[in-house]
């Protein structure tokens, strides 16, 4: 099994220290990337299939990046501003 990257399965970013995120069966992804059901806590993709993904109690972690991987960076780094 490969180790779990710091990136969104969604978008393709890399996460900062401070990202929102959740992961389900061993895939991360930002929170702002899913459409999140209120009431239920059922995560769904955003993209046009709207996979359904799980609900909170499913999700094998919820919480802040910095929680879950280690050594990243404070903020998103704009690599095009040079």
């Amino acid at each position: 099994m490969t180790e779990l990257q710091p990136i969104c399965q969604s978008c393709d970013k890399k996460f900062v220290k401070w990202d929102e995120i959740v992961i389900f069966r061993g895939i991360a992804y930002h929170k702002d990337c899913l459409h999140e059901v209120p009431g239920v806590s059922s995560y769904f993709d955003k993209s046009l299939q709207q996979e359904f993904l799980g609900t909170g109690e499913d999700a094998d972690f919820d919480g802040d990046a910095y929680e879950h991987f280690e050594e990243l960076e404070e903020e998103a780094q704009d690599y095009d501003a040079e």
